[in-house]
């Protein structure tokens, strides 16, 4: 009987290391879907589902780190930097229209900067000028855009 026991130990702590070596995710492949690891936090991931990105929202709660924000809590946030290289342009014209257009103009907190070689993404700051959020957009259409910033972003 103890024998019996220790095979079903060890059979399932060999089946919970397995299952949680096959959800993890490296941090290159974190990048490879768009999320940072080092910056992403978990209630980002939360909001997915409400931009149509959802099926993203399990790899994202892989990469993400746990945080003290309340999705649904009507944080805003003082400060918005949308980062993308012009080069990303024509395979997105989603992201130029936006960041070109009078749509990005209409957010006076927000700042858009070229970055060399940047998939497009939003980093939102705190009040001490900290980066508490950063969201990878490259799949958000104009009005997705848009209605994230109205949300999340101070007027």
């Amino acid at each position: 009987m103890n024998q019996t026991y220790r095979s079903a130990l060890v059979c399932s702590l060999l089946i919970v290391f397995l299952s949680a070596s096959v959800f993890a995710l490296s941090d290159e492949e974190c990048v490879e879907h768009g999320f940072n690891r080092l910056t992403l936090k978990c209630s980002s991931c939360d909001m997915l589902e409400k931009f149509s990105l959802d099926n993203l929202e399990d790899i994202c709660q892989h990469c993400c780190e746990e945080d003290n924000v309340i999705p649904d809590g009507g944080k805003k946030y003082p400060k918005a930097v949308l980062e993308v290289c012009w080069c990303k342009f024509p395979t997105m014209p989603q992201i130029e229209a936006f960041v070109k257009g009078p749509s990005s103009k209409k957010f006076i907190n927000l700042e858009t900067k070229h970055v060399n070689g940047q998939a497009p993404i939003i980093k939102m700051y705190n009040d001490d000028g900290q980066v508490e959020q950063t969201l990878s957009i490259s799949k958000w259409d104009t009005a997705t855009i848009e209605e994230f910033l109205q949300m999340y972003l101070e007027d």
